[in-house]
């Protein structure tokens, strides 16, 4: 299994996201995300980044190229005047 099956699947449950609740957030369907965490498809790249996005993650942790991501801060924050 490639590290970006691993991660995937390793993020989703830190999350706490089902397969289904994961597609929906993707715009796919629960197949293609459990043929992502098998390594038997990979997504597309507008896939990986809304994954990024979802999981606050560089793209680099994601596909397994660096075993850390730096920290990518929410914009919320920033644009909160609280």
């Amino acid at each position: 299994m490639s590290e970006l099956a691993k991660n995937i699947r390793k993020l989703r449950t830190k999350y706490g996201y089902s397969q289904p609740e994961l597609a929906q957030r993707l715009g796919v369907s629960r197949s293609a995300v459990s043929m992502y965490e098998n390594g038997n498809r990979e997504p597309n790249l507008e896939v990986l980044e809304a994954m990024c996005d979802i999981f606050n993650v560089s793209m680099n942790y994601l596909t397994g190229i660096s075993e850390t991501t730096p920290v990518i801060p929410d914009i919320d924050f920033f644009l909160n005047d609280e």
